[in-house]
């Protein structure tokens, strides 16, 4: 295995120069490419846990949700076993430090792995056929031929004195030298003299005690936003308000409040300037200082209300999207009475399963993000709602520690809003989550008080769905005669209320149970009614 870990400050080019060397590399890897952000230095303070990353890759890697091992040993195990004898190359972007990566390392000879951190990962502690390497600031060379992109030679040559002092004030930063060359490009008719004095100005605002390379990355990320219009830089601002590591056209829309080809002319704008990156198509998102800067100034800027809408509208766009999502995937699940959305949302159309599903893979990690930003925020109704419509997605996808961490939210979103109903919705997942994770015990304390609950409030329909959820638990531990006796309570429970689809998977849950127990011919018989 060779591993090649990029290091160096912010700005500096280490995601860009992996992913170049990625694609001019393509023919060396016919087994396939891996790419995961792991978040190591999130403005949010969220870095990916590693076994998401892993899950990811197994995921990519094609194999079954269903038989994904639970524990995270067996399922490095079975990453590299899947690994061994291809040839993959491995990128682990923004990286915190070795305990992050070694989880994901393959171990054989035959993948390559890059690595992209602000610090040095391996030290001396590098694998075998491993190294740092510290990358540094762009030559005087490098930075006139990256300003002669955007500027051409003739406007270069013209004023040599002054694109040698923006090399030099630029510290050779390849993200300060791209913006710089951007805003001058955009703005012909001024001359590079004149682009240095503000910057200047700019750089004399930062507190000269920050880290220097950082001061002058700040610096020139203020000085670009400063050249946006009044239009253009609340779109900044308020798009560093977003939950989540991007963003889509149609989420930035509603957010935004705007129409779609607003929101992707802006966007593109945003792009041009480098304070925005269009990391997969339709799919956009900030550099962690740029970020940071985007926030802060909303704070400084927008008013508490301002802040409060878009993200309101944000959160009805994911909620009415997964929604329609969840019923196309589950069209017999019990229906949920959501808001109507307000004015300016745009959610995302999805004619089929197979959109559903692409947009649910999509915006993962962004709608786990956005039912914790909903619970932390005060929009409880979204948390435990939209928490409720991704169900399906994490059952069906194996993505069991996710589902736990959103009912989570949605069971303190409840005890809030003084919601029982709401807060027996949310125990129950829990419990059929904390079983599919082999924490049987947890499983079983979760769905003993969702029945109290649901017994208090005369919620048959809900009480049903629990014993059933109880069946699950104890067929997986082999005790098919307690399984048989909740199971046939929900099945009473079904018919009382004519819950069709509940009694349907009650009965198959009966057969199942007296086959398990050696009643075949009683078996045969309810599982024909199912």
């Amino acid at each position: 295995m060779s591993v090649v870990a990029i290091y160096g400050t912010g700005g500096i080019g280490k995601t860009w120069l992996a992913l170049h060397w990625a694609h001019r590399c393509l023919e060396e890897f016919p087994d396939g490419q891996l790419y995961v952000n792991l978040r190591g230095f999130d403005p949010a303070g969220t870095p990916l846990d590693p076994a998401e990353a892993l899950r990811g890759f197994l995921d990519a890697l094609g194999y079954p949700p269903g038989w994904i091992p639970v524990d995270q040993k067996a399922q490095a195990a079975l990453y590299r076993k899947l690994a061994s004898g291809r040839k993959i190359l491995i990128i682990l972007d923004n990286a915190r430090d070795l305990a992050q990566v070694l989880p994901l390392l393959p171990r054989n000879k035959t993948c390559r792995v890059l690595i992209t951190s602000r610090n040095q990962v391996f030290g001396t502690n590098e694998p075998e056929g491993g190294c740092d390497i510290n990358l540094g600031p762009f030559s005087n060379q490098d930075s006139f031929r990256l300003l002669t992109k955007y500027l051409g030679s003739g406007r270069i040559d013209a004023e040599s004195c002054v694109a040698q002092k923006i090399h030099s004030d630029s510290r050779g930063l390849p993200l300060v030298l791209a913006i710089v060359g951007a805003q001058a490009s955009a703005h012909g008719g001024t001359s590079l003299a004149a682009i240095v004095d503000e910057l200047a100005k700019k750089t004399s605002q930062f507190d000269s005690s920050d880290d220097d390379l950082e001061r002058v990355v700040q610096s020139v990320i203020s000085w670009a936003y400063d050249n946006l219009d009044d239009s253009s830089a609340r779109v900044f601002r308020l798009l560093g308000m977003h939950p989540g590591p991007d963003i889509s056209i149609a989420a930035a829309a509603s957010l935004l409040g705007v129409s779609r080809s607003q929101a992707q002319a802006v966007l593109s704008e945003l792009v041009d300037v480098h304070l925005m990156t269009e990391h997969f198509v339709g799919r956009f998102t900030f550099r962690d200082l740029v970020k940071l800067y985007a926030v802060d100034r909303s704070f400084a800027v927008d008013t508490e209300d301002e802040r409060r809408s878009a993200l309101h509208r944000v959160l009805d766009h994911y909620l009415h999207t997964a929604y329609a999502a969840d019923r196309l995937r589950g069209p017999t699940r019990d229906p949920l009475g959501i808001a109507a959305v307000q004015r300016g949302v745009l959610p995302a159309e999805l004619a089929n399963i197979r959109e559903a599903r692409q947009w649910w893979e999509a915006e993962h990690e962004v709608l786990v993000a956005a039912v914790a930003r909903a619970g932390n925020a005060g929009f409880h109704s979204h948390a435990w709602q939209l928490a409720w419509t991704l169900s399906t997605f994490f059952d069906r996808r194996g993505h069991w520690r996710d589902w736990v961490a959103t009912q989570e939210v949605a069971l303190d979103s409840a005890r809030r809003l003084g919601n029982r109903s709401v807060e027996a919705r949310a125990l129950r997942p829990i419990g059929r989550a904390k079983m599919l994770l082999g924490s049987y015990e947890e499983s079983y304390m979760h769905l003993q008080q969702a029945l109290d609950l649901f017994q208090q409030l005369g919620d048959r329909v809900g009480e049903a769905h629990t014993h059933h959820a109880f069946t699950e638990l104890l067929d997986r531990q082999g005790r098919f005669a307690e399984a048989l006796s909740h199971t046939q309570q929900a099945l009473e429970l079904y018919r009382a209320v004519g819950h069709r689809a509940g009694e349907a998977i009650a009965l198959n849950s009966v057969g199942w149970d007296l086959a398990q127990l050696g009643h075949h011919d009683d078996a045969l018989a309810y599982c024909q009614q199912a």
